[in-house]
Parts: structure tokens; C-alpha cells; sequence
């Protein structure tokens, strides 16, 4: 019994190992790899060299200040950008005073005093020729009725002259058939009859052309007085017009050579005006410099003190003068080059705050002692 109870025990226990062996020998080795990385990193923390120390903090030994905003903070700087407002507009008015002025010779052209003759003369044509016509056309009026029954008289006669002939011919045709006469006679009493129809109406024609002749006629010379009284003022006229004509171009021609004389008189004004503005442009440049100068004093005065105090081995200006823009401006005559230059600047200090209290301090000092 008791050996049977033992075997059953050395069973049981050989079969755990057996049965677990393979996450047993995983667990193991994981465990000496786990050994070896602690390992190998405390040996390159300890064989790692030491870092180099930092370098020492050096402090910034030059000064910057923002010099338009320093420039700014001036009591004199509104009398300063009043002055350059003024030098621009005197650079302005000079460069407009440059610009050349050539005077012109009078030019006036004959052709249109010339054409406003020919047209006036033409209306006056126009006007003298409608009434002459109106006078044609009154005159003939009045002659065709005075002479109306004249003619319609002699009218009658060449009527009265042919009637019997034409009667007789046309009552011989008519009765034909109860004179018993042929087709042939017929006919020639026809031919007769149309002959002499014919011959009347000729006659009547020739007395009414001849009637309108002698109206045109008289109608003519009813105004061949006035017509050669209307020649003779359009005659006259055409003189007086071609006299006020030249009279106009002498008088343009005169306004003319006064314009031209104004021109050359303007050109010696405005050569006259470049040089006095000339003068007032140096004015102003020197009045400029002079506050400038002031300003730059002060702020370079109160530039030292800083550097002084903070221990500043110099103090920088952005930007700096340009010394191109120092050239004189009439040399350049056109653009003038920027006042100032951008300054660039390693380890530097921006001390333009503390500058702006210093000039402000430094104003209101002078302005109480004023």
C-alpha cells in the first residue's frame, strides 16, 4: 500500500517538469538576456566620457538703438520733418522750373480769313440772287396781266383766221354720204382738214413762245437796274470784307507776337524763380543741418552716458548716415538717395528704449530752462 502511494507521487511529479519544461527553459533565457542588456548599458554609462562644460555667458559689450524712433522722441524733431517737407517742395518747384520753354514764332495762317471772305460773299450772292428773282417773278406777273387780253386778241384771229376753212371741211366729211363723195375724196378732205389743225396750232405756239420771250424780256430788263446796282454793293462789300479780313490776321498776328513776347518774358521769370528757389533750398538744407546736428549731439551726449553706465564698449545707430545722400542735391538733379543706411550688427544690445527716456528727460529739461 505504502509503495504503491509513492510510486504514484514520483508519477505525478516527474510528469509536472515534463509537462512544463519547454515555458520553463523560455522564462530562463529571457531572464539572461534581461541580465546582460542591464548589464551592458551600466558599462557604456560608466565607460561614457564626461560632456565638455558650457561656455561662459558673455555679456554684449555694444549697444543698439533704433535711431528713427530716437530721432522721433526729439522736442526739435516736428521742426526737423517740417524742414524736409519744405526741401521736397522746393526740389519740386525747381525740377518744374527745368523744364524747357521754347518759344514759338507766330504762325497765322491766311486760309481761314480767307474762307469766312468767300463765305460771306457767298451768302451775300445768295441773298442778291433770291431777289432778283422775287423781282423777275413780280415783274413778269404783272406785265403776262397787263397784256393778257392782247394776246388772247391776237389768239382769237389766228382762231378766227382758220375756223371757216376747218368748218366747211368738217361738214363736207361729215356729209360724206349724202354728197356721195369716194373714200379717196374723203380722205384727201381728211389730210386737209388735220393740215390745217396743224398750220393753226403752229401758228399759236409761235405766238405764245413769242409771248413768253417778250415776258422774259421785259421782266429782265425791269431789274437790269436793280442787278447792276446789287453788282456794284457786292462789289464794295467784297472789298469791305477782304479789308476787315486782313484787319483780323494783322490783329491775330499782333496777339500773337504779345503772346510770344509773354512766353519769352515767362521763360526769364521762371529762370528768375529757379534760382531764387535755389537759394532757399540752400537756405533750407542749412537750417536742416543745423537741427540735425543738434539732434545727433544730443543723442550721441546721451549715447555716451549709457555706454558709461552699462559698461557699452560703443553704441551703434540703425541706420546709419548715407554718406551718398550728403552729396549736394543739385548734383544729382532727380532722385535724391535715401538719408540713411541699415546697419547690420552681431551681439548686440537693444538699449533704444532707454534712449528714447534719455532724449525725452533731456527735451523737457530744456523746455522747462527755456
Amino acid at each position: 500500500m505504502a509503495a504503491t502511494e509513492e510510486e504514484n507521487e514520483k508519477e505525478s511529479s516527474g510528469g509536472f517538469w515534463h509537462r512544463h519544461r519547454y515555458s520553463l527553459g523560455t522564462a530562463a533565457v529571457f531572464g539572461c538576456l534581461c541580465l546582460i542588456s542591464t548589464g551592458v548599458y551600466f558599462w557604456h554609462q560608466l565607460t561614457k566620457p564626461a560632456p565638455p562644460p558650457p561656455p561662459p555667458k558673455v555679456e554684449a559689450t555694444v549697444g543698439l538703438i533704433d535711431l528713427k524712433k530716437v530721432m522721433a522722441a526729439h522736442g526739435d524733431y516736428e521742426k526737423l520733418a517740417q524742414l524736409k517737407a519744405q526741401q521736397q517742395i522746393l526740389r519740386q518747384e525747381i525740377l518744374d522750373a527745368l523744364q524747357p520753354i521754347e518759344p514759338e514764332p507766330p504762325q497765322v495762317e491766311d486760309k481761314p480769313f480767307t474762307d469766312s471772305v468767300w463765305q460771306k460773299n457767298a451768302q451775300n450772292i445768295l441773298s442778291q440772287v433770291a431777289e432778283i428773282e422775287r423781282l423777275k417773278k413780280k415783274a413778269a406777273i404783272d406785265y403776262r396781266k397787263d397784256t393778257q387780253q392782247d394776246y388772247e386778241k391776237k389768239r382769237d384771229e389766228i382762231n378766227a383766221l382758220y375756223l371757216n376753212a376747218i368748218l366747211n371741211l368738217q361738214l363736207k366729211i361729215q356729209n360724206a354720204d349724202n354728197m356721195r363723195l369716194t373714200a379717196e375724196t374723203v380722205a384727201e378732205l381728211q389730210n386737209q382738214l388735220d393740215a390745217l389743225k396743224q398750220e393753226r396750232n403752229a401758228n399759236q405756239l409761235t405766238l405764245y413762245r413769242a409771248r413768253e420771250q417778250e415776258i422774259a424780256d421785259y421782266a429782265e430788263q425791269a431789274v437790269a437796274g436793280r442787278r447792276a446796282e446789287l453788282h456794284a454793293q457786292m462789289e464794295s462789300t467784297t472789298a469791305a470784307l477782304k479789308a476787315e479780313a486782313a484787319q483780323k490776321q494783322t490783329e491775330a498776328q499782333t496777339r500773337d507776337m504779345a503772346a510770344l513776347e509773354e512766353r519769352i518774358k515767362a521763360i526769364g521769370e521762371r529762370e528768375k524763380t529757379r534760382w531764387q528757389k535755389q537759394d532757399e533750398l540752400a537756405a533750407k538744407e542749412m537750417e536742416y543741418a543745423g537741427v540735425e546736428g543738434r539732434i545727433m549731439n544730443d543723442i550721441a551726449g546721451r549715447a555716451a552716458k549709457l555706454a558709461i553706465l552699462h559698461h557699452y564698449t560703443m553704441v551703434l545707430a540703425d541706420p546709419a548716415t548715407n554718406l551718398e545722400s550728403l552729396i549736394p542735391w543739385d548734383k544729382w538733379q532727380g532722385a535724391r538717395p535715401e538719408h540713411f543706411a541699415p546697419v547690420i550688427a552681431l551681439d548686440t544690445v537693444d538699449i533704444t528704449d532707454s534712449m528714447i527716456k534719455e532724449i525725452r528727460d533731456l527735451t523737457q529739461k530744456e523746455g522747462s530752462a527755456e
